[in-house]
């Protein structure tokens, strides 16, 4: 069956309202839901508000290419772990019941990390991506979730939620990719129960911007030395260090970011300002690496993932580079970070 075209959608949606079978409601969520399955049975049990906003910054990746989108990215037990650090960090007193999932995505690294943590919990999971949402219900049938899960494909920073409605607000490295993620941290606030907390995992730009350093000065130096890298390596630092230029500063409203995948790099005080400012009670932060050794990781993470080899592969000079990132930083280490967990309690 092929995908309804945008016209096509809007006209049922608006049709949906007639037949009482399509339309859902949820406790904590203030408009009707219309079930995408009635228009394509691929989307079956994927909720959405009957008219749709235009789904800004949402590229092919997350919506063609969903698939290899899920599996290439998909990454449960690390963020388990990353959950369970969050929740240790911000001394949670008692499990969750109501639970709000913003970007789940295929839900491998939220979704059903917080299903098994919290057996009794009540989840809403949504994404922007029906296409990942998709993914999400046929694996939360594999794992006999469905029950327990609501599925919206929403922009979850629109005031459909009720207020004071959750115990806990997720999102799995979402806040990078949006125009303005203090909308969304206003959301979170906004919907939480006095006591509850909202956890993100997110890029810092020190950590980036010093990786990012070393890549710079590896393929400058690569075309002076008689042991060039290779042109894939190459490329690959060389689209890094652009990328990380391109993340810096706030101000993201150039047309660009409308287009690509990764916006932000953060820092400690845009969260701890943004926290106080919304009216969170506390905002902890917590590198997710020790820091010690930390920037040689994240190169070597990065190098595995992007350009497919290893720091061992690259000529000894490059080597030495790589190796020495974090030998000019002694007391100073603490105050690095290069991804972090954020935690903020209501």
């Amino acid at each position: 069956m092929e995908a309804p075209t945008e016209e096509q959608y809007q006209k049922v949606s608006f049709m949906a309202f007639g037949d009482r079978s399509t339309v859902a409601r949820h406790p904590s969520i203030s408009i009707d839901l219309t079930n995408l399955g009635h228009l394509d049975s691929r989307f079956e049990n994927v909720l959405a508000p009957a008219i749709r906003e235009e789904a800004v910054g949402l590229t092919a990746q997350f919506t063609d290419n969903a698939e290899t989108y899920a599996n290439a990215y998909a990454s449960t037990p690390y963020f388990t772990w990353l959950i369970k650090r969050a929740v240790a960090l911000a001394d949670l007193s008692q499990a969750p019941r109501d639970i709000l999932d913003i970007g789940a995505g295929a839900g491998d690294n939220s979704t059903f990390p917080a299903a098994e943590m919290w057996p009794e919990a009540s989840i809403i999971a949504t994404d922007l991506s029906a296409q990942l949402l998709a993914i999400l219900n046929r694996e939360a049938k594999k794992r006999e979730v469905s029950s327990r899960l609501t599925i919206v494909c929403v922009d979850a920073m629109n005031d459909i939620f009720e207020e004071q409605s959750f115990d806990l607000v997720m999102g799995s490295a979402i806040l990078h990719h949006l125009i303005e993620p203090l909308d969304a941290l206003k959301a979170a606030h906004r919907v939480l129960r006095p006591g509850g907390i909202a956890i993100f995992f997110e890029p810092f730009e020190l950590g980036y911007s010093l990786v990012a350093n070393v890549f710079d000065r590896i393929s400058s130096e690569s075309a002076l030395r008689n042991e060039p890298l290779s042109p894939e390596v190459i490329s690959f630092m060389k689209n890094f260090v652009q990328d990380i230029k391109r993340r810096l500063g706030t101000d993201k409203s150039a047309p660009l970011y409308r287009e690509i995948d990764d916006k932000w790099l953060f820092t400690r005080p845009y969260f701890t300002e943004a926290a106080a400012k919304i009216g969170f009670s506390d905002c902890l932060i917590e590198g997710i690496q020790e820091p010690k050794l930390q920037l040689s990781r994240y190169i070597k993470t990065f190098l595995r993932i992007g350009a497919k080899t290893t720091v061992d592969a690259l000529p000894p000079w490059a080597q030495h580079l790589c190796e020495a990132a974090d030998e000019m930083f002694v007391e100073s280490t603490r105050e690095i970070i290069t991804e972090a967990i954020v935690v903020m309690k209501k």
